[in-house]
């Protein structure tokens, strides 16, 4: 997902919903082992899953891999982006 960095400050399913949405192209990836490598592209205006708009050529923004755990925990892997 490409996230409004917000998202780190509340780990819960609906902060990925409110801070975060699905770059072009892209959706949910499952990852089979231990390495995932894959070329994404980003927008300078994110809007989220729940509609909110965040320009990331002035906000910090990130990709972010979600990855839900067996004891219902989130765990975030982030990877800052910038425009300009």
């Amino acid at each position: 997902a490409q996230c409004d960095l917000r998202v780190a400050d509340d780990l819960t399913i609906a902060a990925i919903y409110r801070w975060c949405g699905l770059p072009p192209g892209t959706g949910i990836v499952f990852v089979p082992g231990t390495d995932l490598q894959a070329t994404v592209e980003v927008a300078a205006q994110l809007t989220t899953l729940t509609g909110h708009t965040t320009d990331c050529t002035s906000s910090p923004c990130a990709l972010v891999l979600t990855r839900h755990e067996v004891d219902r925990t989130l765990t975030l892997l982030t990877a800052p982006i910038a425009f300009g």
